[in-house]
């Protein structure tokens, strides 16, 4: 043996020098020699005497009328030692579900006659279940298989703690059993005392598992020895709730608190309903948590449980809904309103509650039920169950919370308070004579009347009769004001003296005179006080404390339609917010007016977007039924006429036919309501909520609903326009611009239609939304109309049309797609003939079409420097050409040493296709002018023609400015002149530039024959153009020459003489080539010099005459024309 080692009877040391001890071979178990002898001859003792005592326990010392006693099965004395009975976790001792909640019903119904009563004697084995008369003998075969068992027997045989392990050991396997009978509805129940009658009669004891008399428990629960010491005693009446309670499913998981509390709750239906619904119990365990401290509040949490109790016990009857934690599903949400309101007493044909109050106070209490199942799940990480009562709170919040006619009572609130103010000299008049000629009559004759009248109080009511007697209408129609406190305050003085117990004068018997100075008081009150009293009755101030709650109100009420009329009334409400305040709490001020003010405004905003959102949509109907009116629409039906003759077309199988324009309105009942009217109703139920007034003040700011209104739809509106564009940056689609304009008239229209309901500025709307799509950005920074339109003609169009996939047709006056194998994606024709440039003028208006040509100017300077830098490339070439232009065998020469000829055409042809769309766009905007403008056209058309660049430069560029921005065409393009203008740096000499200019124009001139080899360089006659866009060359030397050669100061008419020299020599030149290729297209390029003189202000025939021959000229046209016959017919 070691020190370390311990016996296993007395627990005490081993010491290798005093003592001796001995080990198991088989388990290790250790003994002293004098405890392993003692411990051998206790077994035998036991053996000899195991039927002796241990099956028999003391006769119960109480009596009990209509009884017989168990003397086996009775309570062991009461000197026993006291503790709490003993609990197996695996046992089902607590599990008596089969007993109680929802089966409690089934069990009472299913047990019938066959439940006995057990023999005397007779126990119940808790590990084998069987049926024992010598339980205690029994026990033993079970030793070595329950601890508790072993640990009962290990006690000396006939000791106190031997016999009370044994007797709660018995008491548990009757437990279990009679468990198992009361679920099966047979068998023999246990029972400590048998009684006559039904086993209806018995019920546990919370302590020691017993199972006694319900009429008796109480007496033995007052003396049950396995009582804890700190336990009291409940009292004779709630003995057999706290049993009920204890012996309820969730009854181990629930404070003892709780339980006590619940214990005082009268046991019957409801009662049981509680204990067994584990949310109800969780429910009364955040009630405790919060009221427990307070045991006069305990019967508030009982009342609150017993009022879900009787809930779900009517849904129990209506629905196959068994716990709250099913009812909060979204799919039972229509069965929780039904039994709410048969809990209530809710009356059909009345419409109303026999208890309304129960019903609000149940929905409260549900959506507490909610938070507490929501926390659980979180907690547990049930996915359905949160969404489940998520769902459910938000279903009660949209249904449940408040009465739909809040928005009703709010406003007629305000109305009341409005005609109260409004008719203060009438209602002033009336009362002035009620109280003269009525009161004071009727208060002198109660007067007379008394018996007993004291000197002190007959001085008052003297005083009360003369008071009321002298008001006249003189007094108020004078101007004069009423004072009457002194009046109330000596009847609050009568009032005293006369409710004392010793008062000579006592008011109790004198009812009458109590009635008729109170009604004499509030007659007063309306003639000096009546805001004080609208303050005391109708004050609502006291919702600016509960803005989540007054903000439900509100959105609950936007989704009831018959409501939406009253929704003004809310913002009005917070006008009285400032009442609230205190002058001894200034800090509070501040804050107040910012909450309020924020409130309000969120309400007139969401006013605001519905009624907008309504508007907005009448305006797309509307729309939608303006655009079937278009003309393109009429082709097809046209088309089908004329190809059958004006006969009928048989519609195809499975073919619906096309409605015609107008059959919406085609109605053969009255009572059918088309989506329009829907929305038109709607319109007049929002816009009638203005008329409230026009605007109200909170604290000191002044706010104008329709304001509110007009902001919102010019946010919507600016975005629908933009929409209605249908812009596309990758594909570069976009609507027509005549398109939009009819779209944007359709919604001006029903727009105008919008003051038939309420007085709001609508012109004013339609400039301020159409003059933002007039800039590049909008207030809020988005892009408008003018901007895609503008990327769109810069990208789409225009990228194509220098390229020569699109090419300008100066006969038609628009851009017209190439045939190629390559389509575009949309037809040139379409979105650049006179009509679409006019709409688009008509849409972006001068401001947007300046934007325009700023880009437009960009790009024609980019070109331009472009063309400098091959100039200065080519600068020496250049000027030996210059000044060789009239030797032909030395042109020749230089002309090969001359570099990107190619180049510079293109790049001219790019910004002579630029300035030709930008004269279509100016024609179209002079147009547009004189429609809109008229007045205002003829001043500046009379200042340009008497404007002249010769005389002062800087006048007649600030004049053609004017002019160009009114849409006429000047010699001089004051754009492109800022913009060249722009391009000299400080370093630039004017000199350089005055030479660069002129050796540009040089090398247009000289690379003017290139073009005959490019097949697609010939003239075509229906189109006044060439198939390449070359002929846009001659609108690129005009303005480019005269921009330049104005900012340089020098003459424009002179240079261009030069340019027209340089190109006919070239030109002249080709008719001595005997190549095939370059005599192709001659004829075509021939025609340029004739297209630069006829568009230049500066040049004339003559001057083309002594350089070009015009024979030669009438010779081109003569064999474009055949080749143009040749190839039409």
């Amino acid at each position: 043996m070691t020190s370390l080692e311990k016996c296993s009877v007395c627990d005490g040391p081993f010491s290798p020098l005093k003592w001796w001890g001995l080990r198991c071979k088989v388990c290790t178990t250790t003994w002293h020699v004098y405890c392993y002898h003692k411990k051998h001859e206790r077994l035998k003792t036991w053996n000899e005497s195991e039927t002796s005592e241990e099956d028999i326990s003391d006769d119960d010392p109480e009596y009990v009328p209509a009884s017989v006693t168990d003397s086996e099965d009775d309570e062991p004395p009461s000197s026993l030692i006291k503790s709490t009975v003993l609990e197996d976790k695996q046992s089902p001792m607590m599990d008596t579900s089969h007993i109680s909640g929802i089966t409690a019903n089934k069990t009472s119904t299913n047990t019938t006659d066959s439940t006995t009563i057990a023999k005397k004697g007779l126990n119940f084995c808790f590990v084998c279940k069987k049926a024992q008369f010598k339980i205690a003998r029994h026990f033993k075969a079970h030793v070595k298989e329950n601890a508790d068992i072993a640990k009962a027997l290990s006690f000396p045989a006939g000791s106190k703690s031997r016999k009370e392990w044994l007797e709660k050991l018995r008491n548990k396997g009757n437990f279990v059993h009679n468990c198992e009978v009361l679920k099966d509805g047979a068998g023999s129940l246990k029972v400590k005392r048998r009684a006559k009658g039904d086993y209806k009669k018995y019920e546990y004891c919370i302590h020691c598992k017993g199972m006694f008399m319900r009429a008796e428990l109480w007496r033995h629960m007052r003396r049950c020895s396995s009582k804890p010491e700190d336990h009291d005693h409940p009292g004779r009446k709630r003995v057999l709730g706290l049993a009920a309670v204890v012996k309820s499913t969730c009854s181990s998981a629930v404070e003892d608190g709780v339980l006590k509390m619940l214990s005082h709750m009268h046991d019957d239906d409801i009662a049981s309903v509680v204990r067994n619904d584990f949310c109800l119990i969780r429910f009364a365990e955040s009630l405790y948590s919060k009221h427990g401290h307070d045991p006069s509040k305990h019967d508030y949490v009982r009342q609150k449980i017993r009022q879900l109790g009787r809930f779900l016990q009517a849904m129990r009857k209506s629905s196959p809904i068994l716990t709250l934690e099913d009812a909060i599903k979204p799919g039972n949400f229509l069965n929780v309103i039904e039994a709410v309101k048969e809990t209530a007493g809710f009356d059909k044909d009345r419409n109303s509650y026999k208890t309304p109050r129960l019903a609000l106070k149940i929905g409260h209490s549900l959506l507490k039920v909610s938070d507490i199942i929501h926390c659980h799940a979180l907690m547990a990480g049930d996915e359905n169950l949160i969404k489940s009562s998520d769902a459910f709170q938000k279903l009660y919040r949209a249904k449940c919370l408040f009465s739909r006619h809040m928005a009703e009572l709010l406003y007629f609130m305000e109305k009341l308070r409005s005609l109260l103010a409004h008719h203060s000299y009438v209602i002033q008049r009336y009362h002035l004579q009620y109280l003269s000629q009525f009161d004071a009559l009727v208060l002198n004759d109660t007067i007379q009347g008394m018996n007993v009248c004291p000197e002190e109080e007959s001085v008052l009511l003297s005083s009360f009769v003369s008071t009321l007697s002298a008001m006249t209408l003189k007094n108020l129609d004078g101007g004069g004001e009423f004072d009457l406190k002194p009046f109330r305050l000596d009847w609050l003085r009568l009032q005293a003296y006369t409710s004392t117990g010793k008062a000579p004068l006592a008011l109790k018997d004198y009812p009458d005179l109590a009635k008729i100075m109170n009604m004499a008081q509030f007659h007063t009150r309306m003639m000096d006080n009546v805001n004080e009293l609208l303050f005391e009755t109708a004050d609502l101030s006291i919702l600016c404390f509960h803005a989540r709650v007054f903000e439900k109100m509100f959105s609950q009420s936007c989704e009831d339609v018959s409501m939406q009329r009253y929704l003004m009334s809310f913002p009005l409400v917070c006008s009285h917010f400032s009442q609230c305040l205190h002058p001894l709490c200034p800090e509070e001020t501040e804050e107040m007016e910012q909450q309020t003010l924020k409130l309000c405004v969120t309400f007139l905003e969401e006013n605001a977007r519905q009624t907008c959102t309504v508007v907005l949509d009448i305006c797309a109907e509307q729309c939608n039924l303006n655009e079937k009116l278009l003309p393109k629409h009429s082709a097809e039906k046209i088309s089908t006429v004329r190809n059958k003759k004006l006969k009928k077309q048989v519609p195809k199988k499975r073919e619906v036919p096309k409605e015609k324009p107008g059959t919406e309105s085609l109605r053969k009942d009255r009572a059918v309501v088309s989506n329009l009217d829907k929305m038109h109703q709607m319109l007049t139920e929002l816009c009638t909520s203005y008329s409230m007034g026009a605007d109200f003040t909170v604290f000191k700011h002044i706010l104008v609903p329709a304001e509110f209104l007009l902001s919102q739809l010019e946010m919507r509106l600016t975005k629908v326009i933009v929409q209605m564009a249908s812009y596309n940056p990758s594909t570069h689609d976009i609507a027509r611009p005549s398109d939009l304009l009819c779209g944007i008239q359709a919604y001006i229209t029903s727009l105008h239609n919008l003051s038939c309901y309420i007085n709001i500025d609508v012109s004013r709307l339609v400039k301020n939304v159409l003059l933002q799509q007039t800039q590049p950005l909008d207030s809020y920074g988005v892009q408008t109309i003018t901007t895609l339109y503008t990327n769109w003609f810069l990208e789409g169009l225009l990228r194509q049309a220098s390229s020569a996939l699109i090419v300008h047709c100066p006969t038609t006056q628009c851009f017209i797609n190439q045939n190629i194998e390559n389509e575009q994606s949309f037809n040139a024709e379409e979105y650049s003939d006179i009509c679409e440039l006019r709409s688009l003028s008509e849409l972006i208006g001068p401001y947007g079409l300046k934007f325009l040509n700023e880009n437009l100017m960009w790009h024609i300077i980019s070109q331009v420097g472009e063309m400098k830098k091959l100039v200065i490339d080519n600068m020496d070439v250049l000027v030996q050409m210059r000044a060789n232009y009239e030797n032909p065998e030395a042109m020749s020469i230089l002309h090969k040493k001359l570099t990107g000829c190619e180049n510079v055409l293109k790049r001219m042809t790019i910004v002579g296709v630029i300035l030709s769309f930008r004269s279509m766009v100016q024609d179209a905007l002079e147009e547009i002018m004189d429609k809109h403008c008229h007045f205002l056209m003829r001043p500046i058309k009379c200042l340009k023609d008497f404007s002249y660049s010769d005389t002062d430069i800087k006048v007649a560029l600030d004049v053609y400015e004017m002019a160009s921005a009114a849409g006429l065409s000047c010699d001089i393009d004051p754009a492109l002149v800022a913009a060249i203008a722009n391009m000299l740096t400080d370093n630039t000499s004017i000199e350089d530039e005055f030479k660069i200019s002129c050796l540009l124009l040089v090398y247009i001139a000289v690379s003017l024959p290139t073009l005959c080899q490019d097949p697609n360089s010939f003239y075509r006659r229906e189109h006044g153009g060439h198939q390449n866009n070359i002929h846009c060359l001659a609108t690129a030397v005009n303005h480019l020459a005269a921009a330049m050669f104005t900012v340089q100061r020098k003459s424009i008419q002179k240079n261009l003489e030069e340019f027209l020299k340089v190109a006919s020599s070239a030109l002249l030149q080709l008719g001595q080539s005997e190549e095939r290729v370059e005599m192709k297209n001659r004829d075509s390029v021939y025609l340029l010099l004739h297209m630069i003189v006829q568009e230049s202000p500066f040049l004339n025939q003559d001057i083309l005459e002594k350089c070009f021959p015009y024979v030669l000229l009438r010779n081109a046209y003569r064999e474009v024309h055949q080749i143009f016959i040749h190839t039409m017919g």
